[in-house]
């Protein structure tokens, strides 16, 4: 429908035709709106209960009493629904008047809202029912969320279904937040500060063992070391996706953190506790530490294809291809920041020559 200012007749001949399709199709079981939506749209939405997929981009006009009803369609078993506009209050009133249960069948669930609202949401989940979840904070800063809440949520109701995983929160970055590079006060409990999430909060996960994808976008990346790893690797061992934060996107790393350094070890974990892994996302570098043939023993990854980094620091590029080439036969993408790097062209090329796909 568009987000700009439409006449009234086309606003008309759509509700028209929605109403119509309403009574003439007793069989619709799916609706994906986006645009601006009248309160005589959001009316319609509210009465189409036998909806078993819904998707609503409807920005601000959407409705806090459309959104509250939804949640009582008794067949829905995907939402799509951004209401970053939408505050807990709004809904919580509506919601303690009904005693109807809410998202009955709902497996699956993406949604863009402040943390106080989903919260709200996930405590009316079903248990042992969400197998999909998306969520992306609409929070101004990471001030105002708890991910522990949510996380914790998350955990009791659905730590028996839950398969895919994705959270995101992007947010401006206040300039009196970014510490000088140098600065030799700046310690890194310091800079872990303004991390819009510390890697502890992941641990109220922990339970959650059927996860075969974990993606987590944020602004800020998460501080994961090797340890952190090892737990990661044990707690979701049938992990196919996982993406702990990118800092390609960031113009200055440097500033926010020290990418954490790979050792053979480290990425070794992958190979071993993670079998069904095909792509791997971490904001941490690879170096010469790789190099070393202490695992040389370590079993390989035939299935890992795509693997994203925060940074590079190598002597001698084409032996470190040659050392990912045996970790990762299947490897057909490497990424990270340092694109026009010197090391990384040649790591890249090196690459080339013993992946005859990489890209």
């Amino acid at each position: 429908m568009g987000f700009k200012a439409q006449g009234l007749n086309i606003e008309e001949a759509i509700c028209n035709y929605l109403e119509w399709l309403q009574c003439q199709s007793h069989e619709l079981r799916h609706i994906t709106l986006r645009g601006n939506a009248s309160p005589r749209l959001n009316g319609i939405i509210s009465n189409m209960s036998n909806l078993e997929s819904l998707s609503l981009c409807l920005g601000n006009s959407l409705l806090p009493k459309t959104f509250a009803i939804i949640s009582s369609f008794p067949h829905l078993q995907e939402l799509e629904v951004h209401a970053g506009h939408i505050h807990s209050s709004d809904v919580e009133d509506i919601w303690e008047n009904e005693s109807y249960t809410r998202f009955i069948s709902l497996r699956r669930l993406h949604v863009r809202a402040k943390s106080s609202l989903i919260e709200n949401v996930l405590e009316f989940i079903q248990p042992d029912i969400l197998q999909h979840l998306h969520i992306e904070l609409d929070d101004s800063s990471p001030s105002h969320s708890s991910w522990e809440v949510i996380f914790d949520i998350i955990s009791h109701k659905a730590s028996s279904t839950l398969q895919h995983l994705t959270f995101e929160h992007h947010f401006e970055i206040p300039e009196q937040s970014l510490p000088a590079q140098s600065d030799p006060t700046i310690s890194q409990n310091s800079v872990s500060r303004i991390s819009s999430m510390q890697f502890e909060s992941l641990k109220k996960l922990r339970k959650v063992s059927l996860l075969r994808q974990l993606s987590c976008d944020l602004t800020l990346p998460l501080i994961v070391n090797e340890q952190d790893l090892q737990s990661v690797v044990s707690w979701w061992p049938l992990l196919d996706h996982l993406n702990l934060g990118s800092i390609t996107g960031i113009d200055d790393p440097n500033q926010y953190t020290t990418p954490a350094k790979l050792t053979p070890a480290a990425l070794s974990l992958f190979t071993t506790k993670l079998p069904n892994l095909r792509t791997l996302i971490l904001p941490s570098s690879i170096d010469d530490l790789l190099l070393s043939s202490a695992e040389s023993q370590a079993t390989i990854s035939d299935r890992l294809n795509n693997i994203t980094i925060a940074g590079l620091e190598t002597s001698n590029p084409q032996d470190l291809a040659k050392r990912l080439r045996t970790l990762f036969p299947a490897l057909q993408n490497l990424e990270g920041p340092c694109d026009d790097t010197p090391t990384w062209k040649q790591l890249k090329t090196a690459l080339q020559e013993s992946y005859p796909h990489t890209l």
